[in-house]
């Protein structure tokens, strides 16, 4: 996937550990965050996988798969 940095109009810097500790923290009703798949892929992909739900639950209906653009990884 080829970036545009001219299109770029906010970025986030922040490191795969503390983002997984935040995303540890947001849990509710048994429902939680994590980091899908091999994290140090994604700079060849572009994209970071950020799901939500029962992370044993693999049916696209009870959980929410989030793409967020990334240009390196970190930690």
């Amino acid at each position: 996937m080829d970036i545009d940095l001219n299109k770029l109009t906010l970025g986030l810097h922040i490191e795969l550990n503390f983002l997984r500790e935040v995303l540890a923290t947001l849990r509710g009703d048994g429902k939680h965050w994590w980091v899908v798949g091999d994290p140090t892929e994604a700079p060849a992909r572009g994209v970071i996988t950020i799901a939500h739900g029962y992370e044993e639950c693999y049916d696209r209906l009870n959980t929410l798969y989030f793409d967020a653009p990334v240009m390196a990884i970190k930690g």
